[in-house]
């Protein structure tokens, strides 16, 4: 047999699994640029447009789930340090800063902490100035992101307005950094820790964990427009710290309002910080705690049990 035979035999042996290998080449660049889209995507709209010519492709499901989870789809000279966004959501103009790592890596997965400031019938959008600036933390040492959202009387924590906001920002946050989903907490100071309890009964899925300090739960039966059903803050865990001096927030006030969370057999913890007024000068004091709590409260996404109570089909969904 010649050697222009043999090289024609193979050729037409080996021409099929070549055209086949092209194919899944050329489907694997449009995933990953469908994919790329997806996580720059500004609207609804034109994330179930994308997501519908994904689903479209010749590729196995699997491999698509594999795709997302081990691709890296963050921009690769994301901003650290201090920063401030603007933007506009539901008609408010709203603010908001982030303090990232100095060292930020797009091939490490940070968490993030919120943290709602206090004050918040300021009649002042701007408030957040007054609390938190640029100096606030060491981006340097920092090993989580950092995120302080910015309310005020037109828009408190007890709010819709604010459920919207928090989902946006995380919507937002996740876009531009390698955010590890499971491991996003939310704390709260004075006003801000009150707001909690509003915020975990009608959006709890993306939390991890929940830390109100100096905060005044039992004030939500007149603040709130929404009916608070306790029992759904037995889906994830709470760090409570009050000051035992607070002349603005008696400890007698959480204290009654844990009696209703025992009772329905939530989880959580107390801390009664000694000798404190209202204030939060106690955190060095408690650092060590509300580490070990974060750390052992991480996110189950497919937890073995769910309890969602609600009369409002807008905050129908847990997980």
């Amino acid at each position: 047999m010649s050697i222009n035979r043999i090289i024609g035999i193979l050729s037409l042996i080996i021409a099929p699994y070549t055209c086949f290998s092209q194919v899944e080449i050329e489907q694997e660049k449009k995933l990953n640029s469908l994919l790329t889209k997806l996580r720059k995507a500004d609207s609804r709209l034109r994330s179930n447009l994308l997501i519908k010519k994904i689903s479209n492709l010749d590729i196995e499901y699997d491999s698509i789930v594999k795709h997302i989870k081990s691709g890296i789809y963050y921009p690769n000279k994301s901003k650290t340090g201090f920063i401030e966004w603007k933007y506009r959501l539901d008609s408010l103009n709203y603010l908001c800063y982030v303090f990232v790592p100095s060292n930020y890596s797009v091939y490490k997965k940070y968490p993030a902490s919120f943290i709602l400031h206090g004050a918040v019938m300021s009649p002042d959008s701007l408030a957040l100035k007054k609390y938190i600036n640029e100096k606030s933390y060491d981006t340097d040492s920092l090993d989580r992101i950092i995120v302080y959202p910015a309310g005020w009387a037109r828009s408190p924590w007890w709010d819709k307005k604010q459920v919207n906001n928090l989902n946006y920002l995380i919507r937002k946050l996740k876009k531009a950094y390698n955010i590890d989903e499971n491991n996003i907490s939310l704390a709260g100071i004075s006003d801000g820790g009150t707001g909690i309890i509003y915020l975990a009964s009608f959006n709890i899925t993306p939390w991890a964990n929940f830390r109100p300090y100096i905060s005044n739960p039992i004030a939500l039966g007149r603040l709130s427009q929404e009916t608070i059903f306790l029992k759904n803050l037995g889906n994830k865990p709470f760090l409570f710290i009050s000051s035992e001096k607070d002349q603005l927030f008696p400890p007698r006030n959480i204290e009654e309002f844990l009696s209703k969370m025992k009772k329905a057999s939530n989880s959580y913890e107390y801390y009664l910080a000694k000798g404190y007024k209202h204030e939060i000068l106690w955190i060095p004091e408690y650092a060590d705690t509300i580490d070990r709590f974060m750390d052992n409260n991480y996110r189950n996404p497919y937890p073995n049990k769910l309890f969602w109570q609600t009369d409002n089909t807008d905050y129908g969904r847990n997980h």
